[in-house]
């Protein structure tokens, strides 16, 4: 009988080296953009140019995904082997040596269960996983064919709103500001590119009506349907009425009559330019030289003020010292706003019993999800547990925010 060999370690080894691959890969990405960006923009309208950049870096990024799905996929079968080398050994009698990482997998035997049970257990939780990751690759070229990366709305994941929004418009932040401090930017800016990259793709990032809510663009995907994009875009076109004449051409009289229309008649106007879920092709064209802009990255940086604020208030409600802290204030604004007041209370008080800021953490993350719609309670979980953890997957990526992102629990301030 044949006889199959796993080397274990070798895997663990084949899995980090994937990983390390896709975030060089991810760095030569953000290359390719810095230099699209740092080109004038009658430079990069010439001679297909842009295009060309944008063909090369969409098929950079692609190569990116693919190699984190593969380390997944990697990672995951190797548990699986590991689960059942570990019940065989329970099995036969044989000594192994006890580890840290093992102990936990020793400990969950199911007494009830039979040890064939038991095995098949192990068998089917590695490849249902599995399958998921090979499922998700899959699903995520699907979506590059249909040219667009869709992310999840960060207005639409409050299951109840308790009581109206108010900006202090007054002291708003500004991220270019250095009035803070060195540590206190680095740990701001940060924070800022990790939900970005839970968001999408930075400024940018532009999406069609896969959540309903129509189109949604930018950094923090500002959308139609909750009438947060629409500002931008009015400011925009204010400003730089010529540019926008540019970029929207024959179109341009129609974004225009949309701004000035009403929010069911703005939100009906941005469906009608999606192909079901999808942007046509010639409108998402367009919004990506919106997005393109310096002049529309500006925008985008001013309005981030909102929730720069926001996030600041919840550090500050909470005492939270860390860089974790400041990074999940500010997820949870993005995509949350806040918690329940029945929750921030009830973190309060167990604050005044001496908890570390992890436990805090934990509570707080916990609660942004309970506040959250059901449909999006995994995707709020995803994130906010990854910041607490330092490690998770996020819609189909893998992160190590310490490694990608300097993030830790050191103080930012």
């Amino acid at each position: 009988m044949s006889k199959i060999s796993v080397q274990l370690n070798r895997m663990k080894d084949i899995e980090a080296e994937m990983k390390n691959i896709a975030s060089k890969t991810g760095q030569i990405t953000d290359s390719f953009s810095t230099t699209r960006y740092s080109l004038d923009w009658d430079v990069r309208s010439r001679n297909n140019i842009d295009k060309d950049f944008m063909i090369i870096c969409e098929a950079i990024a692609r190569c990116k995904e693919n190699i984190y799905h593969s380390a997944a996929f990697i990672g995951t079968a190797e548990k699986a082997y590991q689960e059942i080398e570990l019940k065989l050994a329970r099995l036969t009698g044989i000594d192994i040596p006890i580890t840290k990482k093992n102990y936990n997998l020793l400990e969950q035997k199911d007494e009830d269960k039979s040890f064939f049970e038991d095995i098949f257990d192990s068998i089917n939780k590695g490849f249902t996983s599995s399958i998921k990751h090979i499922k998700d690759f899959f699903e995520s070229i699907k979506e590059m064919i249909n040219n667009d990366n869709e992310s999840l709305p960060s207005n639409e994941y409050i299951e109840t709103s308790e009581e109206a929004i108010v900006v202090d418009t007054e002291t708003e932040v500004d991220p270019t500001d250095e009035e803070g401090g060195t540590n206190q930017l680095t740990s701001l800016n940060e924070a800022i590119l990790l939900t970005a990259s839970f968001e999408g793709s930075g400024y940018v990032n532009v999406t069609g009506n896969s959540d309903g809510q129509g189109i949604s663009m930018g950094i923090f995907q500002w959308n139609i349907g909750s009438g947060t994009l629409q500002p931008l875009l009015k400011q925009f076109f204010e400003n730089n009425n010529d540019l926008a004449q540019k970029i929207f051409g024959d179109d341009y009289k129609s974004v225009v009559n949309m701004l000035d229309s009403s929010k069911s008649t703005q939100l009906s106007w941005a469906k009608s330019i999606n192909d079901g879920k999808y942007l046509k092709s010639e409108w998402k064209k367009q919004l990506i030289m919106l997005c393109e802009t310096s002049e529309f990255q500006a925008i985008q940086r001013e309005a981030m003020s909102k929730y720069i604020n926001q996030a600041y208030k919840i550090v500050n409600d909470y005492g939270l010292k860390s860089e974790r802290g400041l990074s999940l204030a500010l997820d949870i604004a993005v995509q949350n706003w806040d918690v329940k007041s029945a929750a921030r209370k009830n973190i309060k008080n167990q604050i005044s019993n001496g908890l570390s800021e992890q436990e805090v953490l934990k509570l707080l993350a916990q609660a942004a999800v309970d506040k959250s719609k059901p449909v999006y309670k995994n995707d709020v979980s995803s994130r906010k547990f990854t910041i607490v953890n330092g490690t998770g997957a996020v819609h189909g990526k893998l992160y190590d925010i310490e490694e990608e992102y300097g993030i830790t629990y050191d103080n930012f301030e």
